[in-house]
């Protein structure tokens, strides 16, 4: 299920289902540790004897961001209960803690009374195990807890702190809970203190509502590293109030959208405001340490256990590329900060890492055809180098430069003029994709680029580093033309494989093959880029959707054989539609993305695919990728 509210402050992340169910808290690092594992913590309504979850069976639900924040706002109705509920939830840009703020209205024209109960189901340190609730009456709230890792949930009504109801659980006794569209396991009268191992746990407060008017309460929840944290962090809220902290959440969100509205001019609002929204929701994915986190959706656990949690630096190198543009500049020199740590011995990026900077796991073989190979993609290496060239352009720093001269580019730039073969082509390595072990057009384009960027670094600075790391890069762009170019076909072909007799190349349609173009290895007026380009929008479209490849096979939504080459991918329709304005086809490429736009989430978050018939999301969403790719695109639409 999509993640249609994503919540961040560079280290508390916090995630909503489509239900309004919480499924996703990582803290003290964006992605990393998940403390909720995909569980679904949520919030009960005990009215007229009936009791729901908001935002399950009963409830119209809509969930959206109030404009230019990352406050997330949720309305809703039921005709059953006569009962208007809106909410506001937001993560506060410096402290953290999640705030939410709840006001009930009454359609029923008589005075009720109300429970709202505000479930917790969470593992800690992402395990199940060891884990403790427990009400503790000095703060008026549940304290969980394991090892260094605290979290207080509290709640008020009518601005007076005092949570007057708690339940504390032993979860492996009633596994089902949460999951499901009922709570009448929550019995407000059980007051139970304490419960440990797998548990879960729930703070409440009853109301009375007046007829034909509203009531609003407050509820929260802390995370820290120790019960004294936790307590004072709740002493803050009281003291100041969560309609004023999130009034200052609010401020965050304006401040970052300033940069971003003069660079919108004429493009219409729709994209605007959808530029607007993935500036926000790509910018909820970088961690104070400088990590790019891919996605924080914990339904890609199942079957394999595995997540999008990691810091890929393709990834990373193109979102922060996307926020430079829209002159949020703050990321770009993080992760370039962080950088230099990531880097391996021989001066090249592995292929993904956590949050913290330590290494990921990785599915990429360490050996081919008997013969030891790096499991690496060359591009992530490659594509830093030209995020980091992206970055100085925009904002130079002649110290910063200096810096990065020594401690990324020299070591990153040789390896990259070191893994070449005779040819001056890439050695092999890994697609983008992750799928295919061959030398890659779109790697030699990123080696090209990054290479470029690197001398440009050196250009004053080392004069014998700058001339070697533009000839390699002449060289390799020269090596595409001779070596990646199918004359029958006449286009780029997707990689080659090393033969005896030459380089065998397949030419399925790929497309990657943008990034030739969008990575200004080639100029758009070139007679070959057009006819690759022009392969791409021929073969892979999906109405205006662009597919990766033909006959992709990852999550595939039809069969192969029909029409569809694939699901067209958020991240290829956008690619091809900067790629359209950079050769003069602006009403398209505005069309495309506008399409991409109309299949977004009611929120606005963005998926990594699209059903190629239906439009829903596929995949993990939102994809930090997919929403840099929004942005740049209407950014390059803008430009044009």
């Amino acid at each position: 299920m999509p993640r249609d509210l994503v919540l961040s402050n560079g280290a508390l992340f916090v995630a909503f289902d489509a239900q309004y169910a919480l499924r996703e808290l990582t803290w003290p690092h964006v992605g990393q540790e998940n403390h909720s594992m995909g569980r679904r913590s949520r919030v009960g309504v005990q009215v007229d004897g009936t009791s729901r979850w908001l935002g399950g069976e009963g409830w119209k639900t809509e969930l959206r961001y109030e404009p230019d924040t990352l406050i997330g706002r949720g309305t809703f109705a039921s005709d059953e209960s006569l009962l208007d509920v809106s909410v506001r939830d937001a993560v506060h840009p410096e402290h953290p803690f999640l705030l939410r703020r709840l006001e009930f209205r009454d359609r029923s024209g008589n005075d009720r009374e109300i429970t709202i109960w505000f479930h917790h189901d969470l593992d800690i340190l992402e395990s199940d195990a060891f884990n403790c609730v427990t009400w503790d009456p000095a703060t008026q709230a549940l304290l969980y807890h394991q090892r260094d890792r605290w979290f207080l949930a509290g709640c008020a009504s009518d601005g007076t702190h005092g949570t007057s109801l708690h339940s504390c659980d032993d979860r492996s006794v009633k596994e089902g809970r949460g999951v499901g569209g009922k709570i009448e396991d929550l019995d407000p009268s059980d007051q139970n203190p304490v419960a440990i191992g797998a548990v879960d746990g729930a703070v409440g407060v009853t109301i009375v509502l007046p007829a034909h008017q509203s009531t609003s309460i407050s509820a929260w929840v802390c995370a820290g590293q120790s019960e004294q944290e936790v307590a004072l962090l709740q002493e803050r809220i009281l003291a100041v109030s969560v309609e004023q902290l999130l009034d200052e959440v609010t401020r965050a969100g304006k401040g970052l959208a300033v940069s971003l509205t003069p660079r919108l001019a004429g493009v219409d609002a729709d994209l605007c405001r959808a530029a607007a929204r993935s500036l926000q929701v790509a910018r909820a994915h970088v961690d104070r340490s400088g990590a790019v986190s891919a996605a924080n959706d914990s339904d890609t656990l199942s079957p394999g256990r595995e997540s999008y949690a990691y810091t890929w630096p393709r990834d990373a190198a193109f979102v922060c590329a996307g926020l430079d543009r829209a002159g949020v500049h703050e990321p770009a020199r993080r992760y370039l900060e962080l950088c230099p740590r990531l880097l391996q011995p021989d001066g090249s990026f592995g292929h993904r890492y956590w949050p913290d900077g330590t290494p990921g796991s990785s599915w990429l073989p360490r050996i081919q055809e008997g013969a030891p190979t790096p499991p690496i993609q060359e591009d992530e290496t490659a594509l830093t180098l030209w995020m980091l060239g992206e970055h100085l352009r925009q904002r130079p720093d002649e110290i910063f430069r200096a810096r990065m001269l020594e401690e990324l580019v020299r070591p990153a730039a040789d390896f990259l003029v070191r893994f070449r073969d005779p040819a001056h082509l890439p050695l092999p390595s890994w697609d983008l994709w992750e799928e295919r072990f061959a030398i890659h057009t779109f790697t030699a384009a990123s080696v090209v680029a990054g290479l470029r960027a690197a001398s440009a670094v050196a250009e004053g600075l080392d004069e014998e580093s700058h001339r070697t790391w533009t000839a390699a890069a002449d060289q390799t762009d020269a090596a595409i033309e001779t070596h990646l170019f199918h004359e029958d076909a006449g286009r780029y072909a997707r990689c080659a494989h090393p033969q005896p007799d030459g380089y065998h190349l397949d030419v399925t349609t790929d497309a990657s093959l943008c990034w030739l173009l969008l990575l200004g290895v080639r100029e758009a007026e070139a007679p070959r880029l057009r006819a690759t380009i022009e392969a791409v929008r021929a073969h892979l479209s999906v109405a205006l959707g662009i597919a990766r490849y033909e006959n992709d096979p990852f999550l595939r939504s039809v069969d192969v054989g029909t029409p569809f080459p694939g699901n067209p991918w958020v991240l290829c329709t956008l690619a091809l539609a900067e790629c359209e304005v950079l050769l003069g086809q602006r009403q398209p490429a505005a069309d495309r993305i506008r399409w991409v736009k109309e299949r977004a989430r009611p929120s606005g978050a963005l998926p990594e695919q699209l059903h190629p018939e239906t439009g829903s999301a596929i995949g993990t969403c939102p994809l930090a990728w997919s929403h840099a790719s929004m942005l740049t695109a209407v950014l390059r639409l803008a430009s044009s």
